[in-house]
């Protein structure tokens, strides 16, 4: 996968690869994005509530996660 698809993946909702980055790190999406989900795991349309809480801190384990992505 081109790194320009997966970085446009960590900065916006792009479910697709979402799923690929999980499967390869053996976690489900909403492990990984779990503002980008809702509780059925479904990803919420839009990206609208990602929106809203991207402004919130990102805790360390969130951030190894997207390193290793």
């Amino acid at each position: 996968m081109h790194p320009t698809v997966v970085n446009t993946a960590l900065l916006r909702p792009w479910p697709h690869v979402e799923a690929i980055v999980a499967d390869r790190l053996g976690l489900r999406p909403q492990d990984i994005w779990p503002s980008r989900y809702d509780a059925d795991g479904k990803p919420l349309k839009g990206g609208t509530r990602w929106r809203k809480n991207h402004s919130a801190p990102i805790d360390s384990e969130h951030f190894q996660k997207r390193e290793a992505a």
